[in-house]
């Protein structure tokens, strides 16, 4: 076989897996809005496992968080940097010295 026909079996394997992983995460995560189930469906379609997140979040084992939890965690950081020990002035600051 070619190696164009296996790329292609294998990424619809796993298409096929991650479809089946989204579907058993989403009978155990609870109730998800609107937006995190558009954003949810997004990540997997890219390719992406639910038990992953693209903000390189893990817990203090060292794994990383879901998908869910992680945006969750994410938009608070955003709304309460301060209680994750965020300066936002200091960040900004920093931006604006390096693209000038």
């Amino acid at each position: 076989m070619c190696e164009w026909f296996d790329s292609i079996k294998t990424n619809r394997k796993l298409m096929a897996r991650l479809r089946r992983e989204l579907k058993a995460y989403m009978g155990s995560i609870g109730e998800l809005n609107a937006d995190e189930m558009e954003c949810l469906r997004e990540w997997v379609a890219d390719g992406n496992s639910v038990y992953d997140n693209p903000y390189y979040l893990y817990t203090e084992y060292g794994d990383p968080f879901c998908y869910i939890t992680a945006i969750r965690i994410n938009a608070d950081m955003m709304e309460n940097p301060e209680d994750y020990g965020i300066d936002l002035d200091k960040i900004e600051h920093q931006h604006l010295l390096r693209n000038s």
